[in-house]
């Protein structure tokens, strides 16, 4: 165990003021994707909490460029609080239904997805 006592840790962050600047952006940078997590978790219905993950996903791509999940299934599945067999049949059903296209990790997110999920 490691013990860095107060006073210490402000002589450190008075010497090197860079350093308290990165930490303060990655406790921002911890609060939003927290933010994020809680609005996900509020849908009850796995599909909406699945569709607005892509469309997080989705808001630095271009409409209609594919977008690449950066984490496993498993990953994904316990992210959205449900199992990874829910996320692959939800994301066959998203295909069936025309809403995405799916290739691995890269998925599209058509027209019809965003009139489906516009409310998100």
């Amino acid at each position: 165990t490691c013990t860095l006592y107060k006073s210490d840790f402000n002589k450190v962050m008075a010497r090197y003021p860079q350093l308290s600047y990165r930490l303060l952006q990655l406790n921002a940078c911890k609060t939003v994707a927290v933010e994020k997590q809680l609005q996900l978790l509020a849908f009850d219905r796995i599909e909406d909490r699945l569709a607005l993950y892509l469309n997080q996903l989705s808001i630095a791509a271009k409409m209609g460029e594919p977008i690449t999940l950066p984490i496993s299934m498993r990953e994904l599945a316990n992210y959205l609080a449900t199992s990874p067999e829910t996320i692959s049949r939800k994301l066959r059903d998203f295909q069936e239904r025309q809403l995405i296209t799916r290739k691995g990790k890269q998925i599209t997110l058509l027209e019809e997805f965003w009139f489906i999920f516009n409310y998100i």
